[in-house]
């Protein structure tokens, strides 16, 4: 995972990144900032550890703002890099 302003790179650069995904800090820092507010808002709904109901709006609320590992994974798939077509 690279998050980078970055553009990306040529075909040169390939070789070295074969494999890695690049964010954009930009989308990044939205994704973290959503990725926050959920997890303060989940935190402030706490009431008691063997809570299964609350255990389970966690899920929901992890799926719901993409920050489940399969959401992540789907997302980030997404931003491979390729070399760009010309």
């Amino acid at each position: 995972m690279l998050i980078s302003d970055s553009l990306p790179a040529g075909e040169a650069s390939s070789i070295y990144l074969k494999g890695v995904s690049l964010w954009t800090l930009s989308d990044f820092r939205r994704w973290a900032e959503r990725a926050v507010t959920s997890i303060i808002d989940i935190r402030n709904a706490y009431s008691i550890s063997n809570d299964f109901s609350w255990r389970l709006n966690v899920a929901e609320t992890y799926r719901a703002n993409g920050l489940d590992p399969l959401s992540l994974e789907i997302a980030l798939g997404k931003l491979k890099w390729s070399i760009p077509q010309r």
